[in-house]
């Protein structure tokens, strides 16, 4: 029989590598305890942070792919909805009843709620009411900076970034890609001036590798979270499981790695409101430009020059890798 779910896990996935298994457990349950200080800092530096901690990304992914199962085996929406209940309960026992957890929970509900039902003027009043119930069980979470940017980061999922989505899509984007730069860039746009309080930094290649990591993000949750609910019972066979993980939790490490090596991947700034303001007015700035023609082209010529300059740090720090 599994012990502690963070311990099993971690048990678990001491098969893998030393840097995947340390930042599995991270990923599943929210326990960086074993992930070692230089993945840390290339997570902070790259702005995949908030895939180390127990977030509401990953209880929508969770709950997204019991969805899918439900409908690929032609089960009605009751059945889905018990089926994403009991997942929903599941995860939250696995990963302890935590604020921090809980408040993963609410947040990843409210926004898979938004994606499926497609009806923002329900998800926006769920949050609100998701938000006073956490600060009323909780209320040091009111001055809690995860708290804050998870808040931030489902507001920008359920308000901001379906609008920027039928732009692209109105533009001839393709959907897939139109809705993975939506949700990076909206995520980013939100969050970046909080994440300058606290750090006193800005990732300047935070899309970038936030858009590389997506297609891996799914298969290590919903395998993660497999892995976690065998290993409570039985660490040996969860190591059969945990192994599929290898690749995925391996590009994630890879991207964190050599994206900060690239020059210039984090901007220093003013700590605290200072910032924060900055970084917001910056944030606005770009975004009014980008409605204008003239500074689109400007803003896409100023992109493309900076991936050309940073394109030879990848291959030649790869090379180093293999």
């Amino acid at each position: 029989m599994g012990g502690h779910p963070a311990r099993s896990v971690t048990a678990a996935a001491a098969v893998l590598p030393p840097d995947e298994a340390g930042l599995l457990p991270g990923l599943v349950v929210g326990d960086t305890s074993s992930l070692s200080a230089e993945v840390k800092d290339d997570f902070t530096t790259t702005g995949l942070t908030h895939l180390t901690a127990v977030s509401g990304a990953n209880v929508s992914i969770l709950l997204g792919a019991v969805l899918l199962l439900v409908r690929a085996l032609g089960l009605g929406p009751r059945a889905g909805a018990v089926l994403a209940a009991g997942a929903l309960v599941a995860f939250v026992v696995v990963a302890r009843p935590s604020p921090s957890v809980l408040r993963a929970a609410a947040m990843g509900s409210v926004a898979l709620l938004a994606l499926v039902s497609g009806r923002r003027k329900q998800a926006v009043p769920a949050l609100a009411a998701g938000v006073i119930l956490l600060l009323m069980c909780f209320p040091a979470l009111a001055v809690d900076f995860g708290f804050l940017l998870s808040v931030t980061a489902t507001a920008a999922l359920i308000v901001v970034a379906p609008v920027w989505v039928d732009l692209l899509v109105g533009r001839r984007w393709p959907r897939a890609a139109a809705e993975m730069v939506a949700v990076a860039v909206a995520a980013f746009a939100v969050t970046a001036p909080i994440v300058a309080a606290m750090t006193g930094t800005v990732s300047a290649v935070s899309v970038g590798a936030n858009l590389l990591v997506a297609p891996v993000i799914g298969i290590v949750t919903v395998l993660g979270a497999v892995t976690a609910l065998v290993s409570a019972i039985s660490v040996p066979v969860a190591e059969v499981t945990v192994r599929l993980t290898q690749w995925p939790l391996w590009w994630l490490v890879t991207v964190a790695d050599h994206g900060s090596r690239i020059p210039g991947a984090s901007i220093p700034v003013p700590s605290g409101p200072v910032g924060a303001l900055s970084v917001l007015a910056c944030t606005v700035l770009i975004g009014v430009a980008l409605r204008v023609r003239r500074f689109r082209l400007l803003l896409f010529g100023a992109a493309v020059g900076l991936a050309l300059l940073w394109a030879p740090v990848w291959p030649s720090s790869l090379a180093g890798a293999v």
